[in-house]
């Protein structure tokens, strides 16, 4: 057996909902066995290290410069990774190089979210500095290389769960040792199939108290100002009393998360939506995040995931959904035509506004046609399952954790020290030769 590489990961806690740490932990997850993690959390400032199954946490500590880096130069000395992997936006980013030793490759996982460029021109010197920029998706990938970035020549798509071994089946079955940390993969869960799935999602649905022949709205995730939340208010007003249909807005997400921008009952007051067409998941906290047997149950609850975003990095929920036979409809822009195989499997929903918001060139979504593509598939429930199914095969095929896990190796293997050398860019920064 093959010594294992040290390699230190900075990142979003992954015992949060947010998706960096998510994205995080799947790394992990599913490279263990070749690489030996060193996780730093940048939820937290103070702690001791604390041993996981696939990583070892730590405190990333406090910085005036940039947030929660205080540890990392320490870290650094103590386990002399062979390689950096950072995820997140990169303009959080920018002092990287200043805390890890020069020599060091460092990766990052680069997400996309807007299709402004000026926004990516005044991130470029950060992103010149990265050893080997990863991509998060075609579109961040292509982008970047019409803006003039051409080290983003690469992209990985993120890993989302479909599949488990019989191994992990069995886990679970016999409640074995680590058994609750197993995740069996997001699916359709059958008609009266005899599992604790099934038993969750009954249990579900019996607190939700949906009436019959209601169709249920999703939306999942956090309601920070880049997903436009005060829309979705606008568009269950007009599907519940301008259109007449029968729908539920499901909330899963933290109403008292500090990211939200809206109070959810000023929203419901001011849009005068009827008292009975929104639910939430009761007791869900943002710092906890939720069981993927739960959050499998919440996708198979639901009719329709929607999506008022104005650009996603990738958009991990609407994936998840897809692996469950979930069809989203979501804003066109950014990562949605490579999510909705260009509306074969969930449909994009066209922009009517570019607007500047919080700095950026932001769309907003044009409001009918988003009620239009929800009652398009209202009506066609036939067409619905069909482009449930054709999700789940794309996600099989395209998000494996084989298939990625194997790309992230591929990319680790570019950081081993026989094979690169070390020289100074144009920034005077060590980067790869």
């Amino acid at each position: 057996m093959q010594n294992k590489r040290t390699a230190m990961l900075y990142s979003d806690d992954p015992h949060t909902i947010i998706s960096y740490g998510i994205l995080a932990k799947s790394i992990m997850e599913n490279t263990s066995n070749a690489i030996n993690w060193k996780f730093i959390s940048k939820q937290i400032q103070h702690m001791l290290p604390e041993n996981y199954y696939d990583y070892t946490r730590y405190p990333a500590g406090s910085n005036e410069e940039e947030l929660n880096t205080q540890m990392i130069p320490e870290l650094c000395e103590r386990f002399d990774p062979e390689f950096y992997l950072t995820i997140g936006d990169i303009q959080h980013f920018r002092m990287t190089r200043y805390f890890i030793e020069r020599k060091m490759p460092w990766i990052h996982y680069l997400p996309i979210d807007s299709h402004d460029k000026n926004s990516i021109r005044m991130n470029a010197y950060t992103i010149h500095n990265v050893d080997i920029p990863v991509c998060m998706s075609r579109f961040a990938r292509d982008f970047c290389l019409e803006s003039g970035l051409e080290n983003c020549d690469k992209f990985i798509y993120p890993i989302v769960k479909s599949e488990y071994s019989e191994r992990e089946f069995q886990m679970v079955k016999n409640k074995e040792p680590t058994w609750e940390s197993v995740h069996l993969g997001f699916r359709k869960v059958k008609e009266k199939e005899e599992s604790d799935l099934y038993s969750l999602i009954n249990a579900f649905k019996q607190e939700l108290k949906i009436p019959e022949n209601t169709t249920i709205l999703l939306f999942l995730g956090r309601m920070g100002w880049r997903k436009n939340p005060q829309f979705l208010f606008s568009i269950l007003r007009k599907l519940t009393k301008e259109r007449k249909r029968k729908v539920i807005l499901y909330f899963h997400t933290d109403v008292n998360d500090p990211a939200s921008v809206i109070n959810m009952s000023k929203e419901f007051y001011a849009h005068d939506v009827p008292e009975d067409a929104i639910r939430r998941t009761k007791g869900y906290k943002w710092y906890k995040g939720i069981h993927t047997s739960a959050l499998n149950a919440i996708y198979n609850i639901a009719d329709i995931q929607i999506s008022t975003h104005g650009g996603e990095g990738f958009g991990i929920p609407l994936a998840e959904g897809l692996a469950a036979e979930l069809p989203f409809v979501a804003t066109d822009c950014t990562t949605t035509p490579e999510l909705s195989g260009n509306n074969k499997w969930s449909l994009g929903v066209k922009v009517k506004h570019n607007i500047p918001d919080k700095g950026i060139v932001r769309p907003y979504v044009d409001l009918e046609d988003f009620c239009d593509k929800i009652e398009y598939l209202i009506d066609n429930e036939n067409e619905r399952a069909k482009m449930g199914r054709m999700g789940r095969e794309w996600v099989k095929k395209t998000l494996n954790p084989e298939k990625i896990s194997k790309k992230w190796m591929e990319v680790f293997d570019l950081t081993n020290v026989n094979k690169i050398t070390v020289k100074k860019n144009e920034y005077g920064k060590a980067v790869l030769k």
